[in-house]
C-alpha cells in the first residue's frame, strides 16, 4: 500500500485493530493518565475524529506542542525516528513505505509494527499526515497557487490534494486560504 492510497476507513480500522489488540494483551482497564496521554498524542490522523487527531505533526503558533518529541523517539525507538526523518526530507517526492524500511534496514512489516507502537499510526498514515501538514502550512502562510501547494507537498494533482486536504481538515484548501484572512 502507498502512502497516497490510504482511505480514512482503512486508517480508522487500523487504529481500532491495534487498540483492540492492546486491550487484549493487557487486562487492565485504563488509567486516567493513559486516557489522557493517549486523547493528546500528537501523530493520530484526523480520520479518527478524536480529540488526539486535532494536533499533528505540524501545527500553527497557537497549536499546544506535542507530548512526544522527535528527540524522545529516537532515544526510544531511533529507527522509527530516522524513518520519519526520511520522511520529513523526501515530502515533495514521496518515497514509498518499503524504499523507507530499506534506507532504515527493516522489512516493511518491521516498521510497521514499530511505528503503531511507538507513533500509534502506521507509516503510510503518518507519511501522508506529514504531506498534509506541509500542504497546510503552504496555503495559509504563503500565496503559493494550489497547484504549486500540491507539487510542493508530494501530490500528483491538485484534485488528490483537495480531497485529502479536505477529509484531513474539513475543508478544501481554497476554503483554508480565505478563512486565515
Amino acid at each position: 500500500m502507498t502512502s497516497s492510497s490510504v482511505s480514512t476507513s482503512q486508517i480508522s480500522s487500523l487504529i481500532s485493530q491495534s487498540a483492540s489488540r492492546h486491550r487484549a494483551s493487557s487486562n487492565r482497564s485504563p488509567t486516567k493518565a493513559s486516557i489522557s496521554r493517549a486523547m493528546t498524542t500528537p501523530f493520530m490522523p484526523m480520520a479518527s475524529r478524536t480529540a488526539r487527531a486535532r494536533s499533528m505533526v505540524a501545527r500553527t503558533g497557537s497549536d499546544a506542542q506535542p507530548i512526544v518529541s522527535l528527540g524522545r523517539i529516537r532515544k526510544h525507538e531511533p529507527r522509527v525516528a530516522e524513518a520519519i526523518r526520511i520522511m520529513e526530507t523526501h515530502i515533495d517526492r514521496p518515497l514509498t513505505i518499503a524504499a523507507i524500511a530499506r534506507r532504515v534496514g527493516v522489512s516493511t512489516r518491521a516498521l510497521e509494527t514499530l511505528f503503531l507502537k511507538v507513533v500509534d499510526a502506521s507509516p503510510g498514515a503518518y507519511f501522508v499526515a506529514l504531506r498534509l501538514n506541509a500542504a497546510r502550512r503552504l496555503v495559509l502562510d504563503t500565496n503559493l497557487s494550489i497547484a504549486e501547494v500540491a507539487e510542493r507537498s508530494g501530490f500528483s494533482a491538485i484534485a488528490s490534494l483537495s480531497r485529502a486536504f479536505r477529509r484531513q481538515f474539513g475543508a478544501p484548501p481554497s476554503a483554508a486560504r480565505r478563512s486565515r484572512l
